[in-house]
């Protein structure tokens, strides 16, 4: 249920996330992000 959630809740901003691990060895998870849906900081760092 809470993959589930995860991906429809993202999936509104285009963003998908897929499980990839392989069994036995732990989860892994990815994360595709559209190039429209980020955005780069010129921040140096928190104020």
């Amino acid at each position: 249920m809470g993959l589930f959630l995860a991906r429809e809740i993202l999936g509104i901003t285009g963003i998908s996330i897929q499980e990839t691990g392989t069994y036995g060895q732990g989860a892994r998870f990815e994360i595709t992000v559209p190039k429209a849906a980020y955005r780069f900081s010129d921040a140096t760092g928190p104020r």
